[in-house]
């Protein structure tokens, strides 16, 4: 019941509430269970479940290379072993208390949308469908920056960053860039796609930002979905197998 209502009206997710909605809850259904199996009335088993959350308030999703190994695991062990001091505080009240389950639920919802998400375990991703190289020679008013390597992955980091995205931690994936015109190879038309790639990797390099895969050049063109949750970009080209990188 406890982790279905904090579910229901906040949320159990380290990505949006960070860690106090999994340990939190967590501890506060095992602090319930444990009062529950001890004897405990509804209003102490209450009491024991939002002790169990309570204390937990605020605990930011910081897992190491976001593995659950550290701190994960230990926080898990902590909390069961608060759980069971709940149950005993709890025990020795008659269930009274002054802050009520729902007001800690409605405390975390608030607490967690409020950390940045630099504390939470969560993810910013952005894709830039690059269309020429650079801006410089057109650049004027009623210039899309979208459209150019030059202005697109500027524009693209710096709204990443707005959303909380760390400039060392963002990394790049680069698909695309085929020659699909069988012009001279003296034609820029003909080797814009090269060009746009060549350009890309140039200012990823300027910002220090790595590419760790690509799927670039040949003369067919491709068809990208980007799954920012993983970071997948899936890529289909006509009569040829999906590729994922």
């Amino acid at each position: 019941i406890f982790g279905n209502v904090a579910k229901h009206n906040a949320s159990i997710s380290g990505a949006d509430v960070g860690c106090q909605g999994e340990v939190g809850v967590a501890c506060a259904m095992a602090s319930a269970a444990a009062c529950q199996l001890f004897g405990g009335s509804p209003s102490q088993i209450e009491y024991a479940a939002e002790m169990g959350l309570e204390h937990h308030l605020g605990m930011t999703c910081d897992p190491v290379c976001g593995l659950v190994q550290i701190p994960c695991i230990e926080r898990n062990a902590f909390a069961a072993a608060r759980a069971l001091d709940s149950n005993l505080f709890a025990a020795f009240s008659d269930g009274s208390h002054r802050v009520s389950f729902d007001r800690v639920v409605q405390v975390m919802k608030e607490t967690g949308h409020d950390l940045p998400s630099l504390y939470k375990e969560t993810s910013a991703g952005g894709l830039a469908h690059v269309m020429l190289p650079d801006s410089t020679a057109i650049r004027g008013v009623h210039t899309n920056i979208a459209k150019f390597a030059d202005t697109a992955i500027v524009e693209l980091v710096r709204q990443m960053e707005e959303r909380g995205a760390r400039r060392n931690r963002l990394t790049a994936k680069l698909a695309g860039g085929a020659t699909m015109f069988a012009l001279s190879a003296k034609s820029d038309l003909g080797l814009v796609g090269p060009r746009n790639v060549e350009a890309c990797k140039k200012y990823l390099a300027e910002l220090k930002i790595p590419v760790l895969a690509q799927s670039t050049g040949e003369n067919y063109g491709r068809t990208v979905i980007f799954f920012p949750e993983t970071g997948e970009y899936h890529i289909r080209a006509a009569g040829k197998e999906m590729k994922i990188i």
